[in-house]
């Protein structure tokens, strides 16, 4: 669920409603291109195809089919999305997966399913020198949370494993390393939710407070033992009827034996995933975006995010800083769906990303 597809119609944005071949996609309002009827109306899936620009797996391709489902009650309800994927990258990484979230019984529930193969080849880094690894295997991911009364609250389970072969490009003399290469790691977690945001795609105002504390351990299906806390807070703030503000701050610690790859890191635009690991890391982002022109938007974002060794040899102390630019469209009103492209410099590189709704996943 990424952006490309804006850019592939941005020349249709400003065609006449005369224009036949556009009709079913041009918004009543505006008259602008908008993909909200032909979601919710005809219940279509949309087919995105997306590049991968992560720099942790390098430039790919991956092609996703979306599906949006609102409740009867409108556009301020939230809705079902469920998606099917298939991804490639140049350094032959490639994977598929399954996702579907539902609010049930009158958004009283939520349920998040995940079911993936992935065959990854990533880098692990002792202090700053990079090892190539091979990560293979299944994931599947399975979360249920209950409303409190009529707060905006949710607790509930989440249960999670991941069955996977490593293999590395230089597996002797890799000190601190786990020597296990096929292993399970499986964890059942207690989540605490807050949200009141007003969008659970695009939000422009609320915030989302998720807090989660995990249980690894071979009673669940694992071969690891150990506990993991999880925090994030997502925050939006409208500054002005054009102008909107928004942080995330987010942090994760371990406590035991963890495998390397599930080692906490810093998480920011322009930082290549896993690049600064710790058993404990936290990373703090902002973001300003304005809307100069009716669905058209530039944003601006700069972050700082520091991971901690602990007691292990494998990663350093390390702060990291990164910001950069981007823009926005309003790709389907009814949704508040917004899309567009980042550009982001970190400590060592410029990527650039494609996003489909907010930046800062939950």
């Amino acid at each position: 669920m990424r952006f490309l597809i804006a850019i592939l119609f941005a020349s249709l944005i400003a065609a006449p409603a005369t224009a036949g071949m556009l009709d079913g996609y041009l918004d009543s309002e505006d008259g602008k291109f908008d993909l909200s009827d032909w979601l919710l109306e005809q219940h279509g899936w949309l087919p995105v195809p997306t590049f991968i620009t992560e720099p942790a797996v390098g430039y790919g391709l991956a092609l996703a089919g979306v599906n949006f489902q609102l409740p009867e009650g409108g556009a301020s309800q939230t809705p079902t999305v469920a998606a099917v994927a298939g991804v490639y990258t140049e350094s032959d990484t490639w994977g598929a997966a399954a996702a579907y979230f539902g609010p049930w019984k009158g958004d009283r529930m939520r349920y998040v399913g995940v079911l993936a193969y992935f065959d990854a080849n990533l880098d692990f880094y002792v202090r700053d020198y990079a090892i190539g690894y091979n990560l293979a295997g299944w994931c599947l991911y399975q979360q249920l949370t209950f409303r409190i009364s009529d707060s905006d609250f949710f607790v509930g389970p989440r249960y999670s494993v991941v069955t996977s072969d490593v293999e590395f490009d230089r597996p002797a003399g890799i000190p601190g390393i786990d020597p296990d290469l096929e292993f399970a790691n499986a964890g059942l977690s207690v989540v605490g939710i807050f949200d009141n945001q007003n969008n659970i795609l695009s939000p422009t105002k609320g915030r989302r407070l998720n807090l989660v504390v995990t249980r690894y351990d071979d009673a669940f299906g694992g071969d690891y033992e150990y506990w993991q806390a999880d925090a994030e807070l997502d925050s939006y703030h409208p500054l002005h009827p054009e102008w909107f503000f928004g942080f995330k701050l987010e942090g994760s610690t371990i406590d035991g034996r963890a495998p390397f790859w599930a080692l906490p890191f810093v998480d920011l635009r322009g930082v290549p995933w896993l690049r600064y690991q710790g058993e404990s890391a936290v990373s703090f982002e902002t973001e300003l975006r304005w809307e100069f022109v009716p669905r058209w938007s530039v944003l601006a974002f700069a972050g700082v995010g520091s991971s901690w060794k602990g007691d292990t040899i494998l990663t350093s102390d390390r702060t990291a800083f990164s910001g950069g630019a981007g823009f926005r469209y309003l790709l389907a009103r009814k949704l508040g769906l917004l899309s567009g492209v980042d550009v982001a410099r970190g400590p060592e590189e410029w990527a650039f990303y494609i996003q489909v709704g907010q930046a800062w996943g939950h």
